[in-house]
């Protein structure tokens, strides 16, 4: 299932708690990635979708919890 369309599946305000674990750039990874290679960009539009995604299933005065691993200004939009 595309984590960015969970909502058709269990409907808005569905959670009391969401634990969204967003895949990463893999910058951290070795043998090490450059910039070239990935898109922060794009990265940073999919971590977007999913927060919305999870906050559509969420309950009104539900918890939301949003991790990821890697942080980096230019994917910052």
């Amino acid at each position: 299932m595309d984590s960015t369309q969970v909502y058709k599946f269990f409907g808005d305000c569905y959670f009391d708690k969401v634990l969204l674990d967003a895949p990463c750039s893999g910058l951290g990874q070795r043998p090490r990635l450059t910039l070239e290679q990935i898109s922060l960009e794009k990265v940073a539009v999919y971590q977007k979708n999913l927060l919305i995604a999870a906050s559509r299933v969420l309950k009104i005065g539900g918890e939301l919890v949003y991790s990821t691993c890697s942080i980096s200004e230019e994917g910052e939009k």
